[in-house]
């Protein structure tokens, strides 16, 4: 709901939700090899040198445009690594970026670069490129939101679909983050202009009301295949893809904590994108990252 308040009032309505950090895997995959999906770091290390030697790209990335990894990796990272507390704190407080848990969340996509999990022009492809490269049938991850299954279900051989489950991002080693913490929050949301009266504003209030009801839920979990964001909808499972019936899983156990871009100041947005793609690339150190973003966050709280 935070990316829907402006200074602390309710500024419009949300009616979905995204989950930005899920993991979508091939399943046959790892059968091949003789794994189940990792659910601490460690285990996804090793299943990263498993795949490499089996000639098996480990993790489809494609972060060209700077934003999917913050959205979904570090937002996610940071959380797991730091705690609920902290990741609201870091985005809504005076936690900074130079603490600990963004800093080590930094040195884990560093980390997951220097051991070979993704490949090798993840910095050059977008995130439909990423897709496709998953569709060729040769890798095992890849990491995105809820939103990224009606795209990848278009987009890829039916054989490769079918096989791709869905799951949480591994829990990080002393992170105060449980497993199922995902970053998320409402991916849409409607308002009604203040200007309105008698029986426009009675209708614009009609139309918020029906579109925050259990029946437009179910509707747009059945037809758009969206997670809602009213809980509690019915709605046949019969009549959507698996996948979307695993991300909705996955939802009722969530424990979602904030997405960074949703969230904080566009100038910190923009610098996030750049430095988390510098840092990956080599081209940066987590620390330098960190303090660049530190300094912003200081400067616009003194201009308040």
């Amino acid at each position: 709901m935070a990316n829907h308040l402006y200074e602390g009032k309710v500024y419009s309505l949300p009616y979905t939700i995204d989950l930005n950090a899920l993991m979508y895997y091939n399943e046959a995959l790892f059968e091949e090899v003789g794994l189940e999906f990792p659910t601490t770091w460690e285990e996804l290390l090793h299943a990263i040198e498993v795949f490499k030697e089996n000639g098996i790209i480990p993790i489809a990335l494609g972060n060209k445009d700077q934003w999917l990894v913050p959205t979904g990796w570090l937002s996610n990272l940071v959380a797991l690594i730091g705690g609920p507390e902290f990741m609201n704190d870091l985005c809504f407080g005076d936690a900074k970026y130079t603490d600990e848990p963004y800093i080590e969340a930094l040195k884990a996509l560093k980390q997951l670069v220097d051991v070979g999990a993704f490949n090798s022009d993840f910095n050059s492809i977008d995130n439909y490129q990423m897709y496709g490269l998953y569709g060729l049938g040769r890798t095992a991850i890849f990491s995105a939101g809820s939103w990224a299954a009606s795209t990848l279900l278009e987009s890829i051989p039916a054989e490769i679909s079918a096989v791709t489950r869905v799951t949480v991002m591994p829990t990080y080693p002393n992170g105060k983050g449980e497993l199922n913490t995902v970053a998320g929050g409402s991916g849409w949301g409607v308002n009604i202009n203040s200007t309105l009266e008698g029986s426009k504003r009675e209708a614009a209030i009609r139309l918020m009301k029906a579109l925050s009801d259990r029946s437009f839920a179910t509707a747009l979990i059945e037809i758009a295949n969206m997670p809602p964001a009213v809980s509690g909808a019915e709605y046949d499972t019969s009549s959507v893809p698996a996948i979307f019936n695993e991300i909705m899983e996955v939802q009722e156990k969530a424990i979602v904590t904030p997405v960074f871009d949703q969230v904080i100041h566009p100038e910190l947005i923009d610098e996030m994108n750049k430095t988390t793609q510098a840092v990956m690339a080599g081209n940066m150190t987590p620390e330098v990252a960190a303090q660049r973003m530190q300094n912003i966050k200081d400067r616009l709280a003194r201009t308040r």
